[in-house]
């Protein structure tokens, strides 16, 4: 169950002033995450974006080779087909077709990887839950081609994102903290409510037991 559906589960709260309750736990989110030194610590998926403005049009080039590491399993080659590489979302198609395509007798997940190309920028997802989710691309020398014009290592701007599984106390501890702090508002029962000075809380307002939870959890 997602914090904003246990969050909403609360009677005092529902569905009551939800662009507030949303806000208020993406600022908390934030504060765990930072406090606790932790990326994140709901159940998500490792994934790459790409870096700015990558080739939509690859027919040319050099090179049609690459390797890729899905979910941490060995360098893989795939061959894509450059004729099929004219658009950004044709390059994601071919790409997702030549990964799937790889033969994966240790089950690491190569077919359920998906490629999407929107708002400029490759992504490409693992679908799979967990710290080992990840998505990386690599080249050799003679056939860094496909990476440059396509953006899809970090040397050429490539985000990469590592999964992560559910860390079950900083999610109660998250959802307590909204709680409280919705509750500090008096907004209880109230459909809509004014929130003088928006969002925003330090340290010290957070309760001691939940304090407590936050230390037992924090990374290096």
């Amino acid at each position: 169950m997602s914090i904003i559906t246990r969050v909403q589960s609360n009677p005092e709260i529902g569905t009551d002033n939800a662009t507030y309750v949303a806000e208020l736990i993406v600022r908390c989110t934030n504060h765990i995450k930072s406090f606790c030194k932790v990326e994140g610590f709901e159940k998500a998926v490792g994934y790459l974006v790409s870096g700015v403005s990558p080739s939509t049009d690859i027919s040319g080039i050099d090179s049609n080779h690459l390797y890729i590491s899905v979910n941490y399993n060995d360098w893989t080659s795939i061959n894509l087909t450059l004729a099929n590489c004219t658009t950004g979302e044709k390059i994601a198609t071919e790409l997702q077709t030549q990964i799937q395509a790889i033969t994966d007798s240790n089950n690491f997940g190569f077919s359920e990887v998906t490629v999407t190309y929107a708002d400029s920028k490759y992504t490409i997802t693992s679908n799979r839950y967990g710290d080992d989710s990840l998505i990386e691309f690599s080249a050799d020398s003679d056939t860094v081609d496909t990476i440059r014009a396509l953006k899809l290592s970090s040397s050429y701007g490539a985000d990469h994102h590592n999964g992560s599984s559910d860390i079950n106390p900083l999610i109660d501890a998250c959802v307590s903290m909204v709680e409280m702090q919705y509750r500090k508002l008096g907004l209880e029962g109230m459909q809509s409510g004014s929130i003088p000075g928006g969002v925003s809380f330090s340290a010290a307002d957070v309760n001691p037991l939940i304090l407590d939870i936050l230390l037992q959890n924090r990374g290096i």
